[in-house]
Parts: C-alpha cells; sequence; structure tokens
C-alpha cells in the first residue's frame, strides 16, 4: 500500500543519508564504492 511505500522510501533515506552526504564529501570514499560497484558490474558480464 502507498503508505507503507513511502514509510519504506523514509527510512531508506534515514539509513542512507549519512553514507550518501559522505560519497560527496570524501574523494576516497567515492571512488572506493565506485571501484566496487564496478567491480559488481564487470562479474554480472
Amino acid at each position: 500500500d502507498r503508505d507503507r511505500f513511502w514509510d519504506r522510501c523514509v527510512q531508506i533515506v534515514n539509513e542512507r543519508s549519512a553514507d550518501m552526504l559522505r560519497l560527496n564529501s570524501s574523494s576516497t570514499y567515492f571512488t572506493e564504492v565506485f571501484a566496487e560497484l564496478k567491480h559488481y558490474a564487470l562479474d554480472g558480464k
């Protein structure tokens, strides 16, 4: 239902907002996360 969907969206944002802010403020953290995502993308092919 619609309320559950939005409750879950808000929960995810609240849980991950610190990580998202860290991605924007730390080039080292961004590079680490980007490399990890690239690794997973290449493994999927």
